[in-house]
């Protein structure tokens, strides 16, 4: 679709208690639309999809981080306890999708078939 009229996605870094903004960063180039924001367990890692999951350290990382998933996913979610990164394969609307399971660093663990159209992967 056309960019124009478009501003550049920005990532903003908010101190919670005194509520100032901290850094903002731009991500991607414009255009873009990331989204599906993840954090590590350990709250280092940040993980978005644009065009393909990226993985970015909060502190003092440069953007857009390092792309450790190739492929756009319709879902992304991070493991509390285990820290794999769950995503889903964009979909068709007719066939199921496939739910992928990553290890930290993007390296695949395993797939499951999804439902259709799988945009959420939720863990108690």
């Amino acid at each position: 679709w056309s960019v124009s009229g478009h501003s550049a996605a920005k990532l903003f870094r908010i101190d919670a208690s005194t509520r100032q903004v901290l850094s903002i960063q731009n991500v991607g180039q414009l255009g873009d639309h990331p989204r599906q924001l993840e954090i590590s367990p350990d709250g280092r890692i940040l993980y978005y999809e644009n065009n393909g999951v990226y993985a970015l350290n909060i502190e003092g990382g440069a953007m857009p981080g390092t792309l450790i998933i190739q492929n756009s996913r319709s879902a992304l979610s991070v493991n509390p306890s285990t820290g794999e990164i769950w995503c889903a394969s964009n979909s068709d609307y007719v066939n199921p999708s496939t739910v992928f399971v990553y290890r930290a660093d993007g390296g695949l663990l395993r797939n499951y078939e999804g439902g259709i159209a799988t945009n959420a992967i939720e863990f108690n």
